[in-house]
This record gives structure tokens, C-alpha cells and sequence, in this order.
């Protein structure tokens, strides 16, 4: 697992785009929602938003979907078996990723960024899916930029579901 996230961390990281924003798009009710990816297998639907563009989905022993956005903004959902719990997950963070700085820590959300003088950002949600493997939902963005980039995680995370959550 300490491999698993010391890659999704070096993934996102070494795919940051340039830009800088401007709207946000609202989420549609959910009957008028057209499925950009659904993996049925891990309960997983992540509906069109013009403002995020799925990237490619990686299969291994957990599921690994890259979305970015172009206002330097990169979204990874990776899944994990459920016996892994959000502090055994934060630990293993904290342990792969050195120097930090945590900003919010709560039993469902951990936002941090890297003491570098380019800092990146890292937020990461913790979904559970009623006996299924568990999912996260990790943005990273430059640290400078992060306030400017909120509202598009806020849209993205307004665009997934999780079954039997």
C-alpha cells in the first residue's frame, strides 16, 4: 500500500498542468447526469463536467482513475480493500511523503502540502462503500493556487458516486 500512494503522489505530481480559472459548472440533477466512467465492479460513477477530463484508468490489485483539470489541478480515485482504515492511511502518507505541513485533519479528510518552495497541496477524502473496497479521492494542486481551485474540487466531488455508500 506505502507504494501504492508514494506512486499516486509521484503520478500527480509529475503531471500538474499550466492555467488559471475562471467559472464553475453546478452539478445537474441527478436525473439529467450522463455517466463520463462507470466501473461497476467497485461501485463507481463519475458523471460528464465540462470542467474535468478523465485521463485513464489503471487496473492492478485496486482500481486507479486519473482525471485533470486545466487549471493546474489533478484528481486521482484509487480504491482500497476495506480492512485499510483512513488512519492507517494517513499514517502511511505521513510516513511516504517526508516534510509536511498538515493544514486540515478530520475522520474523513486530510489536507496537507509539502514544505518545498514550490509546494503542492494534497487533499484527500475517504469514502467507504459498504463492504466493497474503500475509495479516495485525491486532488493536488500548486499551494499558491489552491483557494483559486477549491470550487473545481468541490464540482468534481458533486460528480461522483459511490453505490451503497
Amino acid at each position: 500500500m506505502r507504494h501504492l500512494l508514494t506512486y499516486v503522489l509521484l503520478l500527480l505530481t509529475s503531471t500538474l498542468l499550466a492555467g488559471c480559472g475562471e467559472d464553475t459548472q453546478t452539478s445537474l440533477p441527478q436525473e439529467n447526469r450522463v455517466a463520463m466512467y462507470t466501473n461497476e465492479s467497485n461501485g463507481i460513477t463519475i458523471y460528464e463536467n465540462s470542467e474535468w477530463q478523465f485521463d485513464s484508468e489503471n487496473v492492478t490489485k485496486n482500481l486507479n482513475i486519473k482525471l485533470s483539470h486545466p487549471e493546474k489541478l489533478n484528481a486521482l480515485i484509487t480504491t482500497v480493500t476495506p480492512e485499510k482504515t483512513f488512519t492507517m492511511i494517513k499514517d502511511e502518507l505521513r510516513a511516504s511523503t517526508g516534510d509536511i505541513e498538515v493544514i486540515e485533519e478530520s475522520d474523513h479528510t486530510f489536507s496537507f502540502k509539502s514544505t518545498l518552495e514550490n509546494a503542492v497541496q494534497t487533499d484527500v477524502y475517504f469514502k467507504t462503500n459498504n463492504g466493497r473496497k474503500h475509495a479516495l479521492m485525491i486532488f493536488m494542486s500548486p499551494a499558491s493556487t489552491h483557494e483559486e481551485v477549491t470550487p473545481y474540487i468541490d464540482s468534481l466531488l458533486n460528480h461522483v458516486e459511490f453505490k451503497n455508500e
